[in-house]
C-alpha cells in the first residue's frame, strides 16, 4: 500500500484517455488458452442461452435470473467478483442491484458506495470504459481512492463497462480478479457490452412492469375506496368495472352490474342526452363531458347524479373505454324540489292575498259610492256659501285621494304619484279645469301645471299627444 508517496501512473483506464491504445491480449483471459474461434463459439452459445432465459420471463423472476447469469458470466471471462449497478435518472446516482463473489469471506459488492469511487463514477456517467490490468501500476492520477480500495480488497485487475439503453447510460458492469492480473481485450469488452444490453432490456422491462403494476394498484385502491361512484365502460356502453360505492348507490351487489349496458340503469328520459354526449366525445368533439342525469336503482328508485366522464384512447387514437365519476346529488335535488314547491305554494298564497285585497278594495269603493258619495251629492245641491263649497270640494278631493289606490285600474298610480299628484290626477279625470283644481286645492295655476307635467312624465306621456284625462279613464 502506497500512502506516503503515490507514483504518477499512466492513464490506461480507458482507451480514449490513453490515445486509443488498448490493453494487449492476456494469456489468462480464458481458461485453457482457447483460440479466438473457440472463444467466439463458446460466447455465442452463452449469449443464446442468456437471451433465451429472459424471453417471456415473469418480472418477479428477473432479479434471480440476473444473479444466476452474473455468476455464469464471471466464470466465463475468468473474473472472481462482479456487480451490476443501475443509474438513477432522477438523482444521477449509481446503486448496486446485483453482485457475485467467488469468495464467501468478501461480500464486498453489496457494500460498495460509489461515492468512494469518484473517478470510476464520473467515467461511468460519461459512458466511458475503465479497465486496469495491474493494480496499482496501471492506476492513473485522480483514481487514488479507487487504487486504495482495490489494494485493500486484494484486487489485482478490474474493469467497469457502462451499458446503455436507447443511447442513454443505464448502469455499469464491474468485474475484478483477485487471483491474477488480467487483461481486458476489446473482443471481450464488446461481448460484455452485448450481454449488458440483454440485462438492461430485461431490467427495464421489469421496471416498466413493476411501475405498471404499482400504477394499477394505486388506481385500484383509489377506485375501490373512492367516496363517489366510479364506472369504466366500453364505447358500446357495456360496464367493465364498477366500484363498491356505485353498486351500493344503486342497491346492486358488487358484481351485479358488470357486463350490463349502462343505458339499462339510465332513466329513459336521460338516455338520449347520454348517448349524444358519448357519441360526440368519441367523434372528437369533446375530450370529456359532464351532465346531470338520473339512474334507476335496483328497486326502481331514482338516483340523481352529477356525472363527469372522460374517454381513454389507445396508442392508435381509437376509443378504448370511458371512466365516469358519479356524484350522488339526490338529496340536493330533493331539497331543490321542496324549495320549488314552497315557492309555488308561496306564490299561490300571495296571488290569493292580492286577489282578496282587490276584492276588499272593490267592496270599500262600493261602500263609498253607496254610503258616502250620494250624501255628498245631496249636500252639493243645498244652498252653500262659497267657503262651504270649497270645503265640500276638499272633502270630495281628499276622499278621492284616500280611495284612489283602491281602484283596480287606478291602483298603479298609488306607487308612482305623490299625494298631491293623486288629488290632481283624480280631478283631471273628473274633467275639472286647472283653475278649478287650483281653487279647490288653494294653490296657484302654475303649480297645477307643474303637477300635471310631473304626472305625465311619471306615466310616460311626456312628449306625446295623449290626453291625460283619457289616459286616466283608461286605467279603470
Amino acid at each position: 500500500m502506497r500512502d506516503e508517496q503515490k507514483p504518477e501512473y499512466p492513464d490506461k483506464l480507458n482507451p480514449v484517455a490513453s490515445g486509443g491504445k488498448t490493453a494487449p491480449p492476456d494469456s489468462t483471459s480464458g481458461p485453457g488458452h482457447r483460440t479466438e474461434f473457440e472463444e467466439q463459439i463458446k460466447y455465442e452459445r452463452l449469449l443464446f442461452r442468456l437471451s433465451s432465459s429472459f424471453v417471456n420471463l415473469p418480472a418477479d423472476k428477473v432479479c434471480a435470473e440476473v444473479e444466476y447469469w452474473l455468476k455464469e458470466i464471471s466464470e466465463y471471462i475468468g473474473a472472481d467478483r462482479s456487480s451490476f449497478s443501475q443509474l438513477d435518472p432522477q438523482t444521477n446516482n449509481l446503486s448496486i442491484v446485483h453482485a457475485y463473489s467467488k469468495y464467501e469471506d468478501t461480500p464486498w459488492a453489496h457494500e460498495v458506495n460509489y461515492e468512494d469511487y469518484p473517478y470510476i463514477t464520473a467515467k461511468v456517467k460519461a459512458g466511458e470504459i475503465v479497465r486496469v490490468e495491474r493494480v496499482p501500476d496501471d492506476c492513473p492520477p485522480g483514481a487514488e481512492q479507487e487504487t486504495y480500495r482495490a489494494l485493500s480488497q486484494n484486487t489485482k485487475s478490474f474493469i467497469s463497462i457502462p451499458f446503455r439503453l436507447d443511447d442513454a447510460v443505464m448502469g455499469v458492469f464491474m468485474f475484478s480478479s483477485r487471483k491474477a492480473h488480467k487483461a481486458w481485450p476489446d473482443s471481450q469488452v464488446q461481448r460484455l457490452n452485448l450481454i449488458g444490453e440483454v440485462f438492461a432490456n430485461a431490467l427495464n422491462r421489469k421496471q416498466m412492469e413493476d411501475a405498471l403494476r404499482e400504477s394499477r394498484a394505486r388506481f385500484k385502491g383509489s377506485f375501490d375506496h373512492a367516496a363517489l361512484g366510479m364506472i369504466i365502460f366500453d364505447p358500446q356502453g357495456r360496464m367493465l368495472e364498477v366500484n363498491p360505492f356505485f353498486s351500493r348507490l344503486l342497491g346492486f351487489p358488487e358484481d351485479g352490474l358488470l357486463g350490463r349496458d349502462i343505458f339499462d340503469i339510465t332513466h329513459p328520459e336521460d338516455r338520449d342526452i347520454s348517448r349524444k354526449r358519448i357519441s360526440q366525445t368519441m367523434a372528437g368533439d369533446f375530450q370529456s363531458f359532464r351532465l346531470e342525469k338520473r339512474y334507476l336503482g335496483r328497486e326502481g328508485d331514482i338516483v340523481w347524479a352529477r356525472v363527469s366522464s372522460y374517454l381513454v384512447r389507445g396508442a392508435d387514437g381509437e376509443p378504448k373505454y370511458f371512466i365516469s365519476h358519479v356524484q350522488d346529488i339526490t338529496e340536493s335535488k330533493k331539497t331543490s324540489e321542496k324549495i320549488k314547491e314552497t315557492n309555488t305554494a308561496l306564490k299561490v298564497i300571495l296571488d290569493q292575498r292580492e286577489t282578496e285585497k282587490i276584492q276588499q278594495d272593490k267592496e270599500m269603493m262600493s261602500k263609498l259610492e253607496a254610503l258616502v258619495l250620494p250624501y255628498l251629492e245631496k249636500l252639493t245641491n243645498t244652498p252653500l256659501d262659497q267657503e262651504q263649497k270649497v270645503y265640500l270640494e276638499l272633502i270630495r278631493a281628499n276622499l278621492a285621494g284616500i280611495f284612489a289606490p283602491c281602484a283596480h285600474g287606478f291602483k298603479i298610480l298609488g306607487s308612482r304619484l305623490t299625494r298631491t299628484e293623486m288629488l290632481v290626477a283624480d280631478m283631471v279625470k273628473k274633467g275639472q279645469t286647472s283653475q278649478e283644481i287650483a281653487d279647490l286645492l288653494r294653490i296657484s295655476v302654475p303649480a297645477v301645471y307643474f303637477h300635471r307635467n310631473n304626472i305625465r312624465q311619471k306615466l310616460g306621456l311626456r312628449g306625446s299627444r295623449a290626453n291625460l284625462n283619457s289616459y286616466l279613464h283608461s286605467l279603470d
